[in-house]
């Protein structure tokens, strides 16, 4: 099997030449250097910060892409915000796991904070889910299950981390969603946004009553302001692995209002067969745990969870590796990675979009479909005329 990833070097626009940069505005713009990096472009911006694509220079010919990503609001949520990008900084820098994005740097320009991170090169899970939708396509299940495996696995280490003398640090991401999850055209999946993490040591900032994370993905624990641990996480991943093995929403007929009442009020998962027959009863089986309303009843991390979900692939002999995951990736982003065409979507970084209710697709080859997987591995062209370009603005973390 041919590596898929392009073998030319991933290349982005030249940034433009340095103008002349008006010192007492807070405002970024293409060119402008920030410390020792220089910026390319906007990746995303939302109402509360901003993700940009910079270039950092190694000397000779050796340059780095990496994301920058800074808060914006000059109110009083000023310092919350930056505090939490603190927050971000440290957990992230004891974290070193291929299904965690990377941090490099916290640093500070001109009384800014901003983070300096790992540049993927790639999709949100919940983008490409969407474009399968669009295309008529179902996402293969063993893939699907393949992927949220991997996930598991590296938010088990966060769950799982300790600090140097020994004592665990327990971790908890609180934003697990599709928005949160990245896949990369070289068949990776990482965990991306530790924004509202939290340790132990930092837990006591989060202020009562205070709710942070996507609410239609939360545990019902952490809609109703109660401590929460690795097994609220374990929860936002089983509805995640829910959506995906469906193609429809977990709560696909609530807003947000009624998503609350729904989780504080007697909340009971439904099953996931009841949306896509096609689902075997063991695979359901660990869904179910995953969504239990009680957390005692739940995976105790995302290991035990990940432990299950590739016991369940050993059982139905699918072997799945990355390269397989790059092809289908080429294979539903070939029209822009042929045609080498910029960002399909304006999306706001702090308001993701997350996959529509749908009906489950039936379109896709049924050997791709079926439990029991055969991979065909198509050879993939691993040369380019033309360097590649970044597809999407809604990717803040991408690299070549």
């Amino acid at each position: 099997m041919q590596d898929p990833r392009p073998s030319t070097p991933f290349a982005v626009p030249p940034a433009p030449p340095l103008e002349a940069y008006d010192d007492a505005s807070n405002e970024w713009a293409p060119g402008q250097h920030i410390g020792g990096f220089a910026l390319v472009r906007t990746l995303a911006k939302g109402g509360m910060g901003e993700v940009w694509l910079a270039r950092r220079n190694h000397g000779l010919p050796l340059r780095e892409e990496v994301v920058l990503k800074r808060v914006l609001m000059a109110t009083e949520q000023e310092e919350e915000l930056v505090e939490s990008l603190k927050d971000e900084a440290r957990i992230l820098a004891q974290l070193s796991h291929p299904g965690i994005v990377r941090v490099f740097a916290l640093e500070e320009h001109d009384d800014t904070y901003f983070l300096v991170l790992e540049y993927l090169h790639g999709h949100t899970l919940g983008q490409v889910l969407s474009r399968l939708r669009k295309m008529k396509r179902a996402f293969p299940r063993a893939f699907a299950v393949y992927l949220l495996a991997l996930a598991a696995r590296g938010l088990g280490y966060a769950h799982r981390k300790c600090a140097d003398d020994g004592r665990p640090l327990h971790i908890v991401h609180r934003d697990v969603s599709p928005q949160n999850l990245f896949l990369t055209f070289g068949g990776e999946i990482k965990l991306i946004d530790f924004g509202i993490a939290k340790t132990a040591a930092l837990a006591s900032r989060t202020r009562a009553g205070t709710l942070k994370g996507k609410l239609t993905y939360m545990a019902p624990e952490q809609c109703i302001g109660r401590k929460v641990d690795a097994r609220a996480d374990v929860f936002s991943m089983g509805v995640v692995l829910f959506e995906a093995l469906s193609a429809t929403r977990f709560h696909f007929d609530k807003d947000d209002a009624q998503v609350l009442l729904t989780l504080r009020d007697n909340f009971e998962a439904p099953d996931v067969r009841t949306r896509n027959g096609d689902i075997s009863a063991d695979l359901a089986a660990v869904v179910s745990r995953a969504l239990m309303t009680s957390p005692t009843e739940r995976f105790a991390d995302g290991e035990e969870l990940a432990a299950a979900l590739f016991d369940w692939l050993s059982s139905q002999r699918a072997v799945i590796a990355p390269a397989d995951i790059a092809v289908l990736m080429h294979e539903v982003y070939s029209s822009e990675l042929a045609m080498h065409i910029g960002p399909e979507d304006e999306t706001d970084l702090f308001s993701l979009p997350v996959v529509q209710h749908t009906q489950t697709l039936e379109s896709i080859p049924a050997a791709l479909s079926r439990d029991i997987v055969v991979i065909e591995r198509p050879g993939v062209p691993t040369k380019h005329s033309e360097p590649l370009t970044p597809m999407t603005r809604a990717t803040p973390y991408q690299r070549r």
